[in-house]
């Protein structure tokens, strides 16, 4: 009985909680625009039609001409000739479309005759007019066209006559390559009245392009004084345009829009390519849309299902609209769920399973289709309403409430206990708990010194733990309080209220929401580096400090330590993917270079590592393992998700040899040797040959005479010997001297 204070202090220090730090008020925004559904639908994309403007005859690209004169059949000056005919033209394309009156023509003013002044003459007269013109259009359409056609003589004396005229109107096929007729006639006087329609293989370059002529010949057999005139007297040589212009098939599309809600409204933006100067834009849209903005400039009239766009140019026009239909276009608002008991104490929001529903506007309860939802932080319109229903692990409701206008925080109260449980053996255990009347059983494994920690409403229940010899230990139970149990030998202890004070570290990286290991991190409280994620202190606040292993300074707080502080940090964390393409393993130093802080890791040839860092400027080191020679070096900026390095050798042209160097050739096959190898090689060559000539010539003059002397049988045996001691002791002596040389 002595011990048992002393077990319940351990017990005391061991327990911990996980929950957030904070309680948030619930607030809301205010001057927030609202809007009640109605039937009208969202609209994605919507219907333009370019109308163009009628295309006249290009003026630039337009000759218009008249020609006239004579042939007779004998040569010399046989006919005297009265020219006083001038050809007058006028090209005013905007004629072309009224009709009532021309100013696009060749006419003749004055008259031309031509008189024999010989017996027996044959004349010719040949005139015509040409009008060649070009009109703009790169679309189909219709060609309108009225062009009077008007030639005349008159002759005199003549023994006979003939006369011909021809008159046509062509537009060019760009297929064929050719001219094709619209109108011929062989009358002196007529008119081509009519449309046509203009399709793509009209068209050639942008233009439709068109001839309107006619030539005409009179000729006569007389003696002197027989006469060919033009034109005849009242009458006239010409070609009239009243109308000639190309009424455009208007261009219908179907354009994407983007939708970007605001806080007051929806901005809805479309593009619209417009060819042609001078064209009509009817754009459709929802008639709940507002004209917003168009640019380039241009005039716009706006109707209940459309807008009409005028005095365009050629370009793209970017479009605006607005409206206030969020229930089509909902704004993406952030807002957080927190549950608390009735202590005020937070409850995690993994312990309830949260069903939610949005509508817009104000709904029966009885008529809710709930989905569930997984995070306690979601988005919503302001303008919806949030029905939530919150039910335990078994599936039984714990509350229900509907009809909430958006705030930024919503918190509620719920009637909790925490149920813990702590291993306090030295192997696994299993744990499971299921509520009584209920089939389902929870479940997991705790390790050696783990707590599990709970959140449950008031009610019976049940749980077993089996050890890790198969032993299982059954316990029923009235949660009404906070509660634990400690698992103790082959025993449990049930401790009613009695948790320290605890905060439970937890880092995630803010680019994906993910988790990151603490060991990533040296926290310290109150100045003292902790090594686990759970610190237990009797004190209300703490001073925290987080630090990367860069020796950066992250995070520095106080912090208020309630029965259970859940501290949530997070940061922007990269990840670095390097690969080693030298042909050798690779020493890697990151530095932070704020703070010079570092790491330093081997990378062996062709691996590939990835690293978690903050983001922020770094530079990196590259140096062959086991060796100090800098291969590279580079700052590297780490402002994205993911960052790949791919270390290789530099490339460039190959290095010319040294002066110290001598290349050659053996069998095809390029060598480069030093100089100093090759006076090397060749002091040893004439040291060996030189100590076999010397070990031949002590053989010769010492050890033969002497071995005869003595009589010693073997002896040429024990000369091979002695010779290769000698030679031996001689290389070696020379090794020695020429390694010190070179």
């Amino acid at each position: 009985m002595k011990n048992k204070p002393k077990i319940f202090i351990l017990i005391i220090l061991l327990l911990f909680l996980l929950s957030p730090p904070l309680k948030l008020n619930p607030g809301n925004r205010d001057n927030i625009q609202i809007a009640a559904a109605t039937p009208i639908e969202r609209v994605d994309n919507t219907t333009y039609t370019i109308y163009f403007a009628k295309a006249v005859p290009s003026v630039s690209e337009s000759n218009l001409f008249g020609y006239h004169f004579a042939e007779v059949n004998v040569s010399g000056d046989t006919i005297n000739v009265d020219d006083a005919y001038d050809w007058v033209t006028a090209k005013d394309a905007a004629s072309c479309i009224d009709g009532s009156y021309s100013s696009f023509f060749v006419r003749g003013l004055g008259t031309y005759m031509v008189e024999a002044s010989v017996n027996n003459l044959k004349i010719t007269l040949k005139w015509g007019i040409m009008i060649s013109v070009a009109i703009p259009a790169l679309t189909p359409g219709t060609l309108h066209y009225y062009i009077d056609f008007a030639s005349s003589y008159a002759l005199g004396g003549y023994i006979s006559y003939s006369g011909s005229n021809t008159i046509k109107f062509q537009i060019f096929n760009a297929t064929t390559g050719k001219y094709v007729n619209i109108f011929t006639s062989t009358y002196f006087s007529d008119v081509a009245i009519g449309s046509y329609t203009i399709t793509s293989h009209l068209i050639s370059n942008g233009y439709v392009y068109l001839k309107a002529y006619f030539e005409s010949i009179a000729t006569i057999e007389t003696d002197a004084g027989g006469y060919i005139q033009i034109p005849n007297i009242g009458s006239e040589n010409r070609i009239l345009i009243y109308q000639l212009y190309i009424s455009r098939d208007p261009l219908s599309s179907t354009v994407y829009i983007e939708h970007q809600p605001e806080e007051n409204y929806v901005y809805h933006h479309l593009q619209i390519y417009n060819p042609e100067y001078a064209t009509k834009i009817v754009v459709d849209k929802p008639s709940n849309w507002d004209f917003y903005l168009i640019s380039p400039n241009a005039t716009v009239t706006e109707h209940a299902d459309n807008i009409t766009i005028t005095d365009t140019i050629p370009a793209t026009y970017d479009i605006y609209f607005t409206s206030s239909d969020f229930w089509n276009y909902p704004r993406r608002w952030k807002t957080h769920i927190s549950y608390y008991d009735e202590k005020d104490d937070y409850i995690p929001f993994e312990s309830l399973v949260t069903f939610y529903n949005l509508t817009w506007n104000e709904t029966p309860w009885d008529t809710l289709d709930f989905e569930i939802l997984y995070d306690d932080t979601f988005e919503m319109d302001p303008a919806q309403y949030l029905h939530i229903k919150v039910c335990d692990r078994w599936g039984d409701v714990l509350l229900e409430v509907g009809n909430l206008s958006y705030f930024a925080f919503y918190s509620f109260t719920i009637t909790m206990y925490s149920f813990q449980i702590y291993n306090f053996q030295d192997d696994f255990i299993y744990f499971e708990i299921r509520k009584i009347g209920k089939s389902t059983w929870y479940g997991q494994y705790l390790a050696p010194r783990e707590p599990l920690l709970l959140r449950l409403y008031p009610a019976d229940y049940e749980f077993n733990v089996t050890f890790a010899n198969g032993t299982t230990l059954h316990e029923t139970f009235t949660l009404n309080n906070d509660t634990m149990y400690l698992i103790s030998g082959w025993t449990l202890t049930r401790i009613a209220e009695m948790f320290p004070k605890a905060i439970y570290f937890k880092f995630y990286n803010t680019l994906t929401g993910l988790g990151l290991p603490f060991e990533m991190f040296q926290v310290r409280v109150n100045g003292i580096e902790i090594s686990s994620p759970i610190y237990e202190t009797a004190k209300e606040k703490v001073y925290v400090e987080v630090y990367d292993y860069f020796a950066r300074l992250l995070y520095e707080n106080w912090v208020q330590v309630q029965n259970v502080t859940f501290l949530k940090i997070g940061f922007p964390v990269a990840t670095i993917t390097i690969t080693n393409n030298y042909p050798w393993d690779a020493n890697i130093t990151l530095i932070y270079k704020e703070t010079q802080g570092y790491v330093s890791l081997q990378l062996k040839q062709n691996e590939t590592i990835s690293l978690q860092v903050i983001y922020g400027t770094y530079e990196l080191k590259v140096t062959k393992w086991n060796e100090k020679k800098l291969l590279k070096t580079m700052l590297i900026s780490i402002d994205v998700p993911a960052y790949t390095i791919n270390l290789s050798p530099e490339l460039g042209p190959p290095k010319p040899p040294s002066p110290d160097q001598i290349t050659f050739k053996i069998l095809g096959k390029q060598f480069t040797v030093s100089k100093a190898m090759l006076r090397q090689a060749g002091w040893s060559i004439l040291i060996g040959v030189a100590s076999v000539t010397i070990g031949y010539i002590i053989k010769l003059r010492f050890l033969d005479p002497w071995f005869k002397k003595k009589q010693i049988k073997g002896e040429q045996l024990l000369k091979t010997i002695l010779i290769l001691i000698i030679v031996t002791i001689i290389l070696l002596a020379a090794s020695i001297i020429i390694s010190t040389i070179f």
